[in-house]
């Protein structure tokens, strides 16, 4: 079995990002993630492990996280040209919606 050049893999993950409006925002060299910031989302990815997180600000449910185990490349591409898309690997995580953009009655 090959070995996977993970320098190589963040390269193209880098360049997928970037080629989707995404902007590099911090190198995790120790845990081995990248993030990316588009406006106020965030992009996360594990890429020795190919695990994906992205945190959004959805229209009702407030600020959400979504976390995918065990990408492609294909998938990420995806996911970078739209965070919201179900992939069937992953599960999101509701945070608090800030008390600023609550509804009141």
């Amino acid at each position: 079995m090959a070995k996977i050049d993970i320098t190589e893999r963040r390269r193209e993950l880098i360049r997928i990002a970037l080629s989707h409006g995404w902007f590099m925002a911090k190198h995790y060299v120790r845990t081995r993630t990248q993030e990316f910031k588009r406006g106020m989302w965030t992009l996360t990815v594990d890429y020795a492990f190919m695990d994906v997180v992205t945190n959004i600000l959805h229209p009702t449910k407030g600020i959400t996280t979504m976390v995918r185990r065990k990408v492609t490349i294909q998938m990420f591409e995806e996911i970078a040209r739209r965070p919201r898309v179900h992939t069937g690997k992953g599960h999101y995580i509701q945070s608090p919606m800030p008390r600023s953009s609550r509804k009141t009655a």
